[in-house]
Formats: structure tokens, C-alpha cells, sequence
């Protein structure tokens, strides 16, 4: 969330900056016919606050190369947008040009915009490079650019960082970051950009973030990016406080991370079709994944994602359809895991671990609330510990199995605690072809996909085991109501956990005790259809019909409330 908040005083400075302006601000063209015939020539004679428009045409050769702002705070925009406006740096392998070089402080009141910037051929940032400069990048096309070392369409290093926002990028290549690379940029952000079929030979293909202490990626589409022989095909992040939330990573290639190689946070992302060697989906480090959906990734070792040699927090991620030789879901050596309220389904190995596959000893192995179901391998459909130096120790409780105990494959020398609360029983997801994992109720399930997509509550005609299933000491204030404890599988303590019924007999209305409220809510719907919107609530004696018997039920239990 801090993360998040950061963001928006970013972009609350770009707009009060944008608005306010400079006192005798200026407006300069640049083109054919006008004052200034070249972008270079419009911003030295520009002044800070000035906005210089660049008219419609190719910009190419000195001038409109390795373009400077010189520490400048101006607004240079094209006319009509990137499909009007190019600047091609004609850069080769014996002579290296980009676009445009900051490198004297300049902040986010120094702005690009508008531009489809190409042929750039330098060793860091093909297109732009940010050297101690943070200025606004948006709404950009970055194509066909290339470094030799990082940043094949922008590279950043040091303070102050870049803010990189609404940009397409495309068939970029580098050693290091195909679209973006990151050296220790603090605070820098990148978001609402389009990342697409670029190409690093080292670490990501889309972005690369290493020692940016304080990189935020968010809602992002990075798709068809590859690595030739190392992570992150999408992305590779490092930093010590990393945040990526809200993006879409699919189609990516790596050998390692396929989607994604990083640590820090991962929140809310979709992290679909990669491929890796080594995790398909994401291969991470230290820190936390959460709600995140982690669908139809590939690999040799954990399809959907792997871990190794780091502690790491698995919370509220659905992992399905993901296949692989070892892990089909999930792999795991010499990782220290905590795996809460997430739904494993339909996950394939071909020989350990359909669902999730520990290798080798680290404490603190653990499942707890989640959901392991239609999972299949050779060894160990649901789980499978196996071991090459020493056993590890894994706890499950308070978890959907199926097949139980008995579908974890187990090696002699491994040591399974089969906890309380456990069980083996269909969890009846909505629609899990379709990629809905919410669970049935009868008192209400919220429905992604209905009210046109804008999503909304239904009822089934039956109700999950895993509703008020999960552990009675987790937290479940996020649930609604009616709630008496936390839900088994990745919405549990969410506002889209499934519906239970009331935890008080006779408690019709649901405000925790039994008063005349729960008579009059009773009487209103005598003789109404039970199955209808709210109406559930008013069988209390869940006879499947709702008459004069529900009202004798609650006037007799008059004055009962929650313990």
C-alpha cells in the first residue's frame, strides 16, 4: 500500500506541475518552416516551464539525436502523438547514437511525450538513458532500439529515477533489460506500460530492475518477451523493496522465471503461459507472492512457480493448469515456505509433485486454509517430498486434499505433520475450466463474469466444504457476512470468499442477534421463493420453504446473540 501511495504523489506532482506551470512559460515549435528546425535547437533555446511541440514528421541526424535537455524542466511533446512523430537515432555497432541523453539532474517536471523513438544502437539505453536524472516518460512508442550492455529501450541509473508511464514497448534488445533496465534507481515507476516481444540475453526481456531498492512496477501488460540464457523473461527484480502489483505477464521465455524472476512483493498480478527451464510462471526469492493468478505456465521444475534456498510467503494465489517434469504447481529446495489460503488445481508432473514438490531440508514448511485438488504426477499427486541431502518437514492443516494423507508422496527419511481440520472432499469450485475458483454456496458466491463482467453475487444449488472450514485462529474480517470463520482456498479473508450461513439461529437480518428486526424481515418475504436474491436468509428452520414455522423458530429464540 506504501508502495501504492507513492505512486499517486507521483503522479499528483505530475499533474499539479503540468497545471500550475512556470511564470512567462513559452510554447516553441519545432519543424519544417519554423523558429527551430531540430529538437535540439528548440530546447537550448528553451527556458524552464516552456513547452516546446514538435510538428508532425521524422526527426533523424544531429540535433535530433542524443537530444539533451540540460537540466532543463520543459514539456517537449509531439503534435499529434508517436504515429506522427518519429525520432530515428540512426544509431550502428561502429557508431553509437540514441535518442535522448539526460544526465544533469533533471526531476519529473522534465517531460517526453508523444514520440515513437527507433534506431537507436548505444551501450546503455538504446532509446533514452537517464544517468542522475528522473524525468516523466509517457505515451511513447520504443521500438527497434538496442544496447549492448543495458536498457535496450531505456536505461535509468541513480537518483533521482525516471517515472515511465503509458509507453509501448517493442523489439528492443540488450544484454540486460530489453525494455527497461534499472541500476539502482530509488522510487522508480513504471506503469500502464505495454511491454511486448522484446529481448535481453542476460536477465529480463521486459524489464530489468537490479539494486533499485525502491522499483514499482504496476499495471503493466508484458507478453512475448525473451531471455536467451538467463531470468526473468518478463521481468527480473532484486531490489530490496520491490513492488510488483496489477500487471499481466504472459507468453514469456526464459530459462529461468519464465514470467517473472524477482523478489520483494508480488501483489495481484496474472502470470499466465510463460515458459522456463526452471519456474515456468516466476522463479522467486525472498519475500511475498499474493493474490496473484499463476494459470498454464510450463517447466522442467515448477511449472507455476519455484523457490530455492530463500524464506518466502505463498498467500491467496491460485496455481492451475501449470505442468512440469518435477512441481507441476509448485517447487520448492531448501526453501523455507509458508503456502496460506491458495488453490492448487489441475496442476501436471510428469514424475514428483503434481500440486507441489519440496526438495531437500529447510524448516518451516507449510500448508494452512489452501485447497490441492485434481493435481496428478507419477509420484505424489498432490504433494511430493522427496530428498538429496536432508529430510525436510512439512505441516498441513486446515487444508482440502485430495486423496488425503494418503495422495502426498512421502520418501521414508521425510516427515509429514498431518494436522487438525484436514479433509478430503470435492471443493466445488464455480468453473474451474474457466478459470473461476470460487467456491459454491447456496447463500452466495460472487460471479466475475456476471452483470455483463462487472461482476456480481449468485446463488448455487449447493455449498462448498471449505466455507467456515479453514483455521478458527486465522483472520476473517475481510470475508462478508454471513462469516464465522476464514475459508479454505485463495479467497479466503477476502471480500470474494463465498457466502456461509448465519452463524445464529434465527439471526435472519444477520446484525448478531435474534430481535423483532429478524420477525419483520421474516414476515415480509412469507410464501416468497427461497432460492430468490436474499430470501435464503428468511428459511431459519431451512425446511426449503419460508412460512409461518420460520417465524415461530425466531420468536422462540427472541434475545439470542452472538457469544
Amino acid at each position: 500500500m506504501a508502495r501504492l501511495t507513492r505512486l499517486f504523489v507521483h503522479c499528483l506532482v505530475i499533474s499539479v506541475a503540468a497545471s500550475l506551470g512556470f511564470a512567462h512559460a513559452a510554447t516553441l515549435y519545432v519543424g519544417a518552416g519554423e523558429a527551430y528546425t531540430t529538437i535540439q535547437a528548440g530546447i537550448n533555446a528553451a527556458a524552464n516551464g516552456d513547452v516546446i511541440i514538435v510538428r508532425d514528421g521524422t526527426y533523424t541526424g544531429t540535433g535530433n539525436r542524443d537530444i539533451d535537455f540540460k537540466g532543463k524542466a520543459i514539456h517537449l511533446k509531439s503534435e499529434n502523438g508517436p504515429a506522427a512523430c518519429t525520432v530515428n537515432a540512426n544509431g550502428t555497432s561502429s557508431e553509437f547514437h540514441r535518442g535522448f541523453y539526460l544526465h544533469s539532474h533533471e526531476t519529473i517536471t522534465s517531460v517526453i511525450e508523444g514520440f515513437t523513438i527507433t534506431g537507436g544502437y548505444t551501450s546503455q539505453g538504446g532509446a533514452i538513458c537517464c544517468s542522475s536524472a528522473g524525468p516523466t516518460i509517457r505515451d511513447n512508442t520504443i521500438v527497434a532500439n538496442t544496447a549492448t550492455g543495458a536498457g535496450g529501450g531505456i536505461y535509468s541509473i541513480s537518483k533521482p529515477s525516471p517515472v515511465i508511464i503509458g509507453n509501448t514497448f517493442a523489439q528492443n534488445n540488450a544484454s540486460w533489460g530489453g525494455g527497461v533496465g534499472c541500476n539502482g534507481s530509488e522510487d522508480a515507476i513504471l506503469s500502464a506500460n505495454i511491454v511486448i516481444a522484446n529481448n535481453a540475453e542476460n536477465s529480463g526481456g521486459g524489464f530489468d530492475s537490479v539494486y533499485g531498492m525502491r522499483c514499482t512496477m504496476i499495471s503493466n501488460s508484458v507478453s512475448g518477451n525473451t531471455v536467451g540464457h538467463g531470468g526473468g523473461g518478463g521481468i527480473y527484480a532484486y531490489g530490496t523493496e520491490t513492488v510488483i502489483s496489477d500487471n499481466l505477464v504472459n507468453d514469456n521465455t526464459a530459462d529461468s522465471g519464465g514470467g517473472a524472476s524477482v523478489n520483494g512483493l508480488f501483489l495481484s498480478n496474472t502470470v499466465t503461459n510463460n515458459m522456463a527451464r526452471v519456474g515456468g510462471g516466476i522463479s522467486a526469492g525472498a519475500g511475498s507472492i499474493t493474490h496473484s493468478r499463476i494459470i498454464g505456465n510450463s517447466a522442467t521444475l515448477g511449472g507455476g512457480l519455484s523457490c530455492r534456498e530463500s524464506t518466502i510467503e505463498i498467500r491467496n494465489c491460485i496455481l492451475a493448469r501449470n505442468n512440469a517434469t518435477g512441481g507441476g504447481g509448485a517447487f520448492l529446495r531448501e526453501a523455507s515456505a509458508e503456502i496460506t489460503n491458495c488453490s492448487m488445481e489441475g496442476n501436471t508432473a510428469s514424475a514428483f509433485g503434481g500440486g507441489c514438490y519440496f526438495f531437500d531440508y529447510r524448516p518451516s514448511q507449510l500448508f494452512r486454509n489452501c485447497i490441492l485438488w485434481n493435481n496428478r504426477a507419477s509420484y505424489g499427486n498432490q504433494i511430493a517430498l522427496r530428498t538429496g541431502i536432508l529430510p525436510p518437514e512439512v505441516t498441513v492443516e486446515h487444508s482440502d486434499i485430495a486423496g488425503g494423507e494418503a495422495d502426498v508422496g512421502v520418501e521414508p527419511v521425510w516427515s509429514v505433520t498431518w494436522g487438525e481440520g484436514n479433509i478430503d472432499t470435492d471443493p466445488l469450485f464455480a468453473d474451474p475450466a474457466n478459470g473461476d475458483f470460487h467456491v459454491k454456496s447456496k447463500y452466495g458466491r460472487w460471479d466475475p463474469k456476471a452483470n455483463g463482467r462487472a461482476g456480481a453475487w449468485v446463488v448455487d444449488d449447493v455449498t462448498s466444504p471449505c466455507i467456515n472450514g479453514g483455521d478458527p485462529a486465522s483472520d476473517y474480517s475481510n470475508q462478508p457476512q454471513p462469516s464465522r470463520r476464514i475459508e479454505m482456498g485463495a479467497y479466503g479473508n477476502t471480500p470474494e470468499a463465498s457466502k456461509g450461513k448465519w452463524v445464529i439461529p434465527g439471526d435472519a437480518d444477520g446484525n448478531s442477534r435474534v430481535d423483532v428486526l429478524d420477525l419483520i424481515f421474516l414476515r415480509n418475504r412469507l410464501g416468497q421463493n427461497v432460492d430468490t436474491a436474499d430470501n435464503w436468509k428468511a428459511d431459519v428452520n431451512e425446511d426449503g420453504r419460508i412460512n409461518v414455522l420460520d417465524l415461530i423458530y425466531a420468536r422462540n429464540r427472541l434475545g439470542t446473540s452472538r457469544p
